[in-house]
C-alpha cells in the first residue's frame, strides 16, 4: 500500500494562490491611489504658488515701468497698474496704462490680460475690486485712485477646492510687494 504522506511531501508548490494574488493587487491599488491623490493635491498647491509668484512679478514689473517712465504709445502714461475684481473676473487680472490720470482702471487702458491656471482662482482682493496704480517718476502707490500712506492691498489666490491659498501683499510704504 502506497504511503500518501510521503508522496504529498515530495510535491513542489510554486507560484501564488488566488488569495495571495488578490491581496497583492489590493495593496498595489491602495498605494497607487494614495500616491495619485497626494500628487494631485501637490499639483494644485504648486499651481497656486506659481500664480502668486507670477502676480507678484507682474506687480513689480508695473512698478518698474512707473519708476523708469516707460512710454505706452507716444507718451508716458500717468501711471501703470493692475486691476483685480474677484467678483467679476475670478480667473484673470488686467495690466493697464493709466492714460487719463485718474489712477483708476478703465477698460480702454488694458495692455495685457493675464488668465490664471485653471486650478487657481482669485478668492479675494482687499479692497475689492482693486485698482493698483504706480505713478511715475517715483512709483507712488495709489489704491482705487487714492494715494495714502495708510492704504495697503492684499490679494488672495486659492486652489479651486479651497484647501490651499497664498496672499500677495502690497505695502503702503514704498509699495513693497511680498507673498505669504
Amino acid at each position: 500500500m502506497p504511503n500518501f504522506a510521503s508522496v504529498s511531501s515530495r510535491v513542489k508548490t510554486s507560484g501564488f494562490t488566488l488569495v495571495e494574488m488578490m491581496v497583492s493587487l489590493a495593496i498595489i491599488i491602495l498605494i497607487t491611489t494614495l500616491v495619485l491623490t497626494g500628487f494631485r493635491v501637490n499639483q494644485r498647491q504648486q499651481a497656486v504658488v506659481v500664480e502668486a509668484e507670477n502676480l507678484a512679478a507682474k506687480l513689480r514689473e508695473v512698478q518698474g515701468k512707473a519708476l523708469h517712465g516707460v512710454q505706452s504709445g507716444v507718451q508716458v502714461p500717468s501711471g501703470y497698474g493692475i486691476y483685480i475684481d474677484p467678483a467679476g473676473f475670478g480667473d484673470r487680472y488686467y495690466i493697464f496704462a493709466d492714460a487719463n490720470g485718474d489712477n483708476l482702471y478703465q477698460p480702454g487702458e488694458v495692455q495685457e490680460t493675464i488668465i490664471l491656471d485653471s486650478k487657481v482662482v482669485i478668492q479675494s482682493a482687499s479692497p475689492s475690486p482693486a485698482s493698483i496704480v504706480f505713478q511715475p517718476p517715483f512709483a507712488k502707490f495709489y489704491l482705487n485712485g487714492v494715494y495714502s500712506t495708510n492704504s495697503a492691498a492684499s490679494i488672495i489666490l486659492k486652489d479651486k477646492n479651497g484647501t490651499f491659498q497664498k496672499t500677495i501683499n502690497i505695502s503702503n510704504l514704498g509699495g513693497k510687494i511680498y507673498v505669504n
